[in-house]
């Protein structure tokens, strides 16, 4: 190629370029100063917050921590702001922020639900969620029917917004995300989790009697339970042990 010819091609390139730099100059310009407009328009300014995905958490008081956001223009607010607002609440798991033009802030909630309540030495009860987190408990978590475990720990240790970290819980834990995968209408049957000679008991709360299912084969040995309950029953306090693959022994 001749010193002319790459010339004329160094000319060229360097022609896009600038044309480029403006377009994007321009397009800049034009998206600020829409913004600088919208930002300015009484008929964006926010006249309701609309909380989602709440199961326990009060609505009233969602609303009420971004309150004095009413009146303010959609434009003028950050949603990063809005979402700081909730982020420390022990309840509240992942938190996003919408505008829902021309006048609601939307503000989409994903809440950790209580799966167990830990029972410390001292009797104290602390909810945790799935991922052993401990939450806070109050007398409007009304769906909250969940299984007890009796851990050997004192209240002290337990910190709320922090995970509880046993090797007896992460146990039951085990077992009971994976009765709750199976059946998870199965769980209300179950008032308590507790271990004995390393073996993981529950409390059958309907029949009062204690049911242990072993490691393997979950989904057979629920359903096998299930079906010798409804048909046969077990005495309160009795030991239901369907540990093995092809039998089962019941002891009074």
């Amino acid at each position: 190629m001749s010193v002319r010819n790459r010339r004329r091609k160094q000319r060229g390139s360097t022609r896009y370029f600038i044309l480029f730099i403006f377009a994007s100059i321009l397009l800049y310009s034009i998206w600020f100063g829409l913004t600088l407009i919208l930002k300015n328009i009484d008929y964006f300014k926010i006249k309701n917050i609309e909380i989602e995905g709440t199961k326990n958490l009060d609505q009233a008081f969602l609303k009420n921590l971004s309150k004095d956001y009413i009146g303010v223009n959609q434009f003028r607010i950050s949603k990063r702001d809005v979402a700081r607002k909730y982020e420390n609440i022990v309840r509240v798991k992942h938190v996003k922020v919408r505008r829902k033009l021309p006048s609601t802030l939307k503000i989409i909630i994903t809440e950790r639900i209580g799966f167990l309540y830990v029972k410390t030495i001292e009797g104290d009860f602390f909810p945790i969620d799935n991922e052993l987190v401990v939450l806070d408990k109050a007398d409007f978590y009304f769906s909250e029917d969940i299984p007890l475990v009796s851990l050997n720990i004192p209240k002290t240790v337990v910190h709320l917004g922090e995970k509880l970290r046993t090797q007896t819980l992460n146990s039951i834990m085990s077992l009971h995300n994976k009765i709750y995968k199976i059946d998870k209408n199965f769980i209300s049957n179950i008032s308590e989790y507790y271990v004995k000679d390393k073996e993981i008991y529950f409390v059958d709360s309907h029949s009062g009697c204690r049911v242990i299912l072993g490691e393997k084969d979950i989904d057979k040995k629920i359903k096998r339970y299930i079906f010798l309950r409804s048909n046969k029953g077990f005495k309160k306090n009795s030991i239901v042990d369907l540990r093995y693959s092809n039998q089962i022994i019941v002891r009074d």
